[in-house]
């Protein structure tokens, strides 16, 4: 049995000086708590995290399994996981057909899902999720493997509409074919999120997005394209910036202001550095110090992030928790 132990900052902080625990040159170098507590005001760089995953190894014996730094109205909350490695349990298949397969009758063929004892007849919050670049083609059943669709098949039914369009084979959500900046997917996924809300009874003031990886990417363009839009924003090992340049920003973020945004990044990822995530946490800070940002680090977790931000019913309780002003 995997054990994990989550306390608050003061207590834990209780608990090291009374267990004396000390890391090696303890008169250089700041606790593992101390550390954390200095992120109140800043967003750490990817090299402080690795170094607090070390450290917390040391100082209490057991790894960081995961670190969820909370920024709201000016206020920093954190919340630290200890305890053993994450684990992905693989991906479940749609073996009893939740979900169904829409072709030909919108921007792009999608995977929907209906809540259970779905009514026509009133609104739904609903959830516009893209897939990453390994689903692209022309079967939209492979979505059920990712995002909202993982928890719904892990037993978990949402009272929410999720819709994810499917991009074809050799399409990219940001990108034309040489690999530049290009807006037709964008303008493609407006057309479609229109078409959604008209065939299906989706509380406009309730629409959230979120996607992972080239889909994460594409959340960002999205949302900085249609601000008004979204009650709120979450991004899986994506990126905002330019690929070798963490601080080079390629879409607007000043843009979101307002708008809750909760990243998700494993701090092992090889494909798309956590720098982005990092970089795109600080730069939302400082346009809109007073908004709502969540940031969730995995130290022990690559690039397959979203196995675990996707299963964890806490980011279905936030997307609810907020309505877009009138």
């Amino acid at each position: 049995m995997k054990t994990v132990m989550r306390v608050l900052i003061p207590l834990l902080c209780a608990l090291l000086l009374v267990s004396g625990v000390q890391a090696e040159n303890a008169e250089s170098e700041m606790t593992v708590m101390e550390t954390i507590t200095a992120f109140r005001t800043a967003v750490p760089d990817a090299a402080a995290l690795d170094d607090l995953a070390i450290r917390a190894k040391r100082e209490l014996g057991m790894p960081v399994r995961e670190l969820d730094l909370c920024w709201n109205a000016g206020k920093f909350t954190c919340d630290v996981s200890y305890g053993s490695t994450l684990t992905s349990k693989g991906h479940a298949k749609d073996e009893n057909g939740r979900f169904q397969v829409i072709r030909g009758q919108a921007e792009f063929d999608y995977l929907l899902y209906l809540p259970d004892n779905y009514d026509p007849d009133r609104e739904y919050p609903m959830i516009l999720f893209l897939h990453g670049i390994g689903e692209r083609g022309n079967d939209p059943s492979v979505l059920a493997g990712y995002g909202p669709f993982q928890y719904i098949l892990k037993g978990h039914p949402l009272g929410m509409i999720v819709v994810a369009p499917q991009l074809e084979k050799e399409n990219h959500w940001v990108d034309d074919a040489g690999g530049a900046e290009y807006d037709g997917q964008i303008d493609r996924l407006k057309v479609f999120l229109a078409q959604m809300r008209e065939a299906w009874p989706a509380d406009d003031r309730r629409i959230y997005l979120t996607g992972l990886s080239m889909g994460g990417r594409g959340s960002w363009k999205l949302a900085c394209a249609m601000p008004d839009t979204f009650a709120a924003l979450a991004v899986v090992c994506g990126r905002a910036s330019v690929w070798d340049q963490p601080e080079n920003y390629v879409y607007d973020l000043a843009r979101l202001k307002g708008m809750p945004v909760w990243i998700f990044h494993g701090l092992g990822d090889t494909t798309v550095a956590p720098d982005h995530a990092l970089s795109a946490a600080r730069k939302l800070r400082a346009e809109d110090p007073d908004g709502e940002l969540k940031l969730t680090l995995y130290p022990v977790v690559g690039h397959n992030s979203y196995d675990f931000a996707y299963t964890d019913s806490r980011l279905y309780a936030w997307l609810e928790e907020h309505i877009l002003a009138e």
